[in-house]
């Protein structure tokens, strides 16, 4: 018959590895995602910016919080394709749904965009 102490001695090693298990996953995607973006070219392509979103951040404990926010903004690109890059919040603050312009990036690493100059042509 098992005992509390003998469960206990099951249970907690199993949710030990659990943890283990989600952040090598985490870190391995991590990496991979990286690995990926570093052999792309880096591509200048006609765009415009289709959404932006925001992403909250929070974590602590009862005498230190922390809190941070990341920015994203998804483009529509000439090919039809779409790409949902990482901004910064300078860059986040200037883009506005529906800019037309030159998008550059390396694969999914943002680099600039810039805007189109008003001359009633559409870039795609």
């Amino acid at each position: 018959m098992l005992d509390t102490f003998s469960i206990a001695g099951i249970i907690i090693p199993f949710f030990f590895i659990i943890v283990i298990v989600i952040i090598l996953w985490a870190v391995i995607k991590e990496f991979k995602q990286w690995t990926y973006n570093n052999q792309q070219p880096l591509q200048t392509v006609s765009a415009k910016v289709l959404t932006k979103r925001m992403e909250h951040r929070t974590s602590g404990n009862d005498h230190h919080i922390s809190s941070s926010t990341l920015y994203y903004a998804t483009f529509d690109l000439e090919d039809q394709s779409r790409l949902e890059c990482r901004v910064s919040g300078k860059e986040y603050g200037q883009l506005a749904e529906g800019d037309l312009g030159y998008l550059t990036h390396k694969g999914t690493r943002f680099k600039v965009f810039e805007l189109k100059k008003s001359t009633g042509d559409h870039p795609l």
